[in-house]
């Protein structure tokens, strides 16, 4: 073998590892992406159901002093 011969390729596995790296980081990036955007909409469900527990537990805490001002009422 000749040396260009060698040179090409070795070049010709550089530009493939490259080519390899670049599609994997591309890859990663789509994976670190959709992530993000799982733990977003995680973020905004355990936001709502934050909501929704401070919303019952205000009715209840209403509906159990209307309860204890009724049966006061009627002592």
């Amino acid at each position: 073998m000749s040396g260009r011969t060698k040179a090409a390729k070795a070049a010709e596995a550089e530009a493939a590892a490259r080519a390899l790296r670049a599609k994997a980081l591309t890859r990663a990036r789509a994976v670190a992406r959709a992530a993000e955007a799982e733990a977003n909409a995680a973020d905004v469900r355990a936001r709502r159901a934050a909501e929704e527990a401070r919303a019952a537990w205000d009715l209840w805490a209403r509906a159990d002093a209307r309860a204890k001002l009724l049966a006061a009422v009627r002592a």
